[in-house]
């Protein structure tokens, strides 16, 4: 009979991969046709019409705001703000431009054109509905496609060039074939994702339950985390070129890398440097405009008490990677790279954390489901918004994430909840991490309130599966408790001594846009944030990366701060989270003693607690990184929402509806939160380095996707 079962499922899987290799083989050559034909359609609007072409040197052109350089005829230097170039008489239809112009500014890699032009409709100049934007170094940005109405008398062109600087005008070519362009990426990437969705709808192992085949569950799980590390890694290296040559060997550092540790080896908890006496003898040094209008240099973002420096930021990370380091190494360990390293390794502790659940409680939900599940919560932690950035505020949210997320996947291993054996050491190293996400970012203690009350219930499921010894409640209270002692002592006297106060962090005292020692509470300030971090709309447009979503103060008259213009819901970037609405549905049946059991130990840390994150940010505003504060904490949840609801609906049309609402979520997931990161531009855009390469071929992507510009 096991035979046969296997010969069956063996025969079923010989016959999806045939399928999958011909559904595969028929996508690719859909979109081989769509690469030809329609992607590079520009290439075929000069062929069979029998355009008169023409090339116009420079010098035939008319050039206002320009003067000839010395070094070379064709080089020109802007002598005013606004540039202009004019053909002579066309008189001909124009269907292509090809503006043979190169970019020499070293420190400039694309430039706006503006295009104006004549035709039969019209003998005054019309704009162009966008401009051209030429890329240095890539030939295929030099050309344009036109549809004017019949013949065109002249054209003119504005580069948005600064005064002084130089260009280099060959000439301008009308109707000049444009090159076919042949991208394999944009072939092969919607291929390849297309039939991953294929497969988890008809995929056998994505079908099976998650406990039925180990070596199949292992590696998917394996492989998702992989690839979004492996995202996270190429997001790094995209916005930041892997930062400057010496990021290694530098002798100095920022705030956290440098200015703590150098405090802290000198034996003091104020940093070494020194204050200058003109700010302190402001009426108000929080005062930003004061500090302004007075011209007075002045650390950016310290705290600033008593006539000496602090930093709010977390000593773990100081404490376990930048003290050791300089110490061994005599040098300063990257904070960039600290950041990187945080966030994969809080993606695969958070990847761990979430199998481990799923092996746990919802063993019996299909692969496919768990899997969408995985990438969701990956994608959504906020990592990717970090690793784009990855200054010391960033470096400091992905420590915490990385501590807590190896806290919460040793809680989720002890056994707590389980028919397995609770382990003690697990539970130690649970509250070890914890501990040190509390001292990485202190908004984790709020979670690790949370963690308590769950070890608190696990005392009372460990009592029940060993003897109600004394020796052994005292061993597990000594390691559920101890580290929260230990490190919650060291944070409490470290806050003391610098403060005068064991639960004063000193973020009143910051040196920043907001006076936080006379800051007041306004519902409307703490509404934006909801707004902007949960309800946020995307808006869609023509332009890369085509999904939108900038912030919205309301209309509320007062001052909120945004980081950047970007925000994007997280209801739209993770559309799991609309499960929620089902939750009352699946509590009904329920006991209040059940459901107050499920909210302590669900709704309060996957709902309660991430909101009250999101409304304390009205005071420090809006930026991305705060998402890994609450985001992956609310997705959590709303994944045990689904699984429960599929569990209780044995309706297979249900369930096939709930599997393609999660798909669909899946694919909203992964394409409006890379829309949200590449609203960034590397080297222009709220990124720390200019990284020349980087930012010509973002521009060289966003033409290639944007084809139809």
């Amino acid at each position: 009979m096991r035979k046969k079962l296997g010969n069956g499922i063996h025969v079923e899987g010989t016959v999806f991969r045939s399928r999958l290799a011909k559904f595969t083989c028929i996508t690719l050559a859909v979109m081989v046709v769509l690469e030809v034909f329609i992607f590079n359609y520009k290439s075929f609007v000069t062929i069979g019409k029998g355009y008169e072409q023409k090339y116009i040197p420079v010098s035939e052109l008319y050039l206002t705001g320009l003067t000839p350089s010395k070094k070379n005829d064709n080089i020109f230097k802007s002598k005013s703000f606004t540039t202009v170039i004019e053909t002579p008489k066309l008189n001909t239809h124009v269907a292509t431009v090809y503006l043979d112009i190169e970019i020499k500014n070293i420190k400039r890699n694309h430039m706006d054109v503006e295009m104006y032009f004549t035709e039969a409709t019209t003998a005054t100049y019309r704009k162009t509905t966008r401009p051209t934007t030429l890329i240095k170094r890539d030939e295929n940005s030099k050309y344009e496609v036109c549809a004017f109405a019949g013949d065109s008398s002249t054209l003119k062109f504005i580069p948005k060039i600064d005064k002084g600087e130089e260009i280099e005008i060959k000439g301008i070519a009308i109707n000049q074939k444009v090159p076919f362009h042949l991208n394999i990426f944009r072939v092969l990437i919607p291929t390849l994702s297309i039939a991953f969705v294929y497969c988890l709808f008809n995929s056998p192992s994505f079908k099976k339950q998650f406990k039925e085949s180990v070596d199949t569950r292992i590696l998917v799980g394996v492989t998702t985390t992989m690839f979004v590390c492996l995202l996270l890694f190429v997001v790094f290296m995209f916005f930041t070129g892997g930062g400057p040559a010496d990021v290694f060997s530098r002798q100095r550092g920022d705030q956290v890398c440098y200015e703590l540790v150098e405090a802290f080896k000198a034996g003091q908890v104020s940093l070494i440097n020194k204050v200058p006496h003109e700010l302190l003898e402001l009426d108000n040094p929080y005062d930003y405009d004061a500090r302004s209008r007075s011209g007075i240099v002045f650390l950016w973002d310290h705290l600033l008490y008593e006539g000496k420096y602090y930093s709010y930021y977390g000593i773990a990370p100081v404490l376990t990677l930048f003290l050791p380091y300089n110490l061994i190494t005599g040098l300063y360990f990257p904070t960039i790279y600290a950041c990187l390293l945080y966030a994969i390794i809080g993606t695969m502790f958070l990847s761990a954390a979430y199998l481990k659940a799923v092996k746990n409680w919802f063993s019996d939900m299909p692969l496919s489901i768990v899997t969408c599940g995985q990438i969701m919560l990956l994608l959504t932690s906020g990592t990717l918004f970090c690793v784009c950035r990855p200054k010391f505020y960033e470096m400091s949210e992905a420590a915490g994430f990385a501590f807590f997320t190896a806290g919460l996947y040793f809680l989720l291993s002890s056994g707590i909840f389980t028919k397995d054996k609770i382990k003690l050491q697990k539970i130690l190293f649970a509250t070890i991490f914890t501990s040190l996400a509390v001292l990485s970012r202190p908004t984790f203690a709020m979670y690790a309130f949370a963690i308590c009350i769950w070890l608190l219930y696990g005392l009372f499921d460990y009592r029940q599966k060993t003897e109600k010894s004394r020796s052994k409640t005292v061993k597990y209270i000594v390691c559920a408790l101890l580290p929260f002692a230990i490190f919650g002592g060291f944070q409490m006297a470290y806050n003391y001594a610098r403060f005068g106060s064991v639960i004063d962090f000193g973020i009143k005292y910051s040196l920043t846009i907001n006076d936080f020692t006379n800051t007041q509470f306004h519902v409307g300030l703490m509404m934006i944030s909801f707004w902007n971090f949960l309800f946020s709309v995307p808006v869609v447009k023509s332009q890369f990366p085509f999904f939108f979503s900038n912030i919205d103060r309301l209309g509320i008259n007062g001052y909120y701060f945004a980081e950047a213009s970007t925000a994007m819901g997280l209801l739209w970037r993770a559309p799991i989270i609309f499960a929620f609405f089902k939750a009352p549905k699946l509590l009904k049946s329920r006991s209040k003693k059940d459901i107050l059991k499920i909210f302590i130990l669900l709704g309060l840390p996957c709902i309660v607690l991430p909101l009250l994150v999101i409304a304390i940010t009205w005071e420090s505003g809006h930026a991305l990184r705060y998402n890994i504060d609450f985001a992956w904490q609310i997705i959590f949840g709303a994944l045990c929402v689904v699984f429960v609801y599929y569990r209780h609906n044995t309706n297979e049309q249900i369930r096939k509806i709930v599997l393609k609402a999660v798909v669909l979520g899946t694919v909203l997931c992964v394409v409006f939160n890379l829309a949200t990161v590449l609203q960034f531009i590397p080297g222009e855009v709220n990124t720390p380095f200019i990284v020349n390469d980087m930012t010509r071929f973002y521009y060289k992507m966003a033409q290639d996707i944007g084809f139809w510009n």
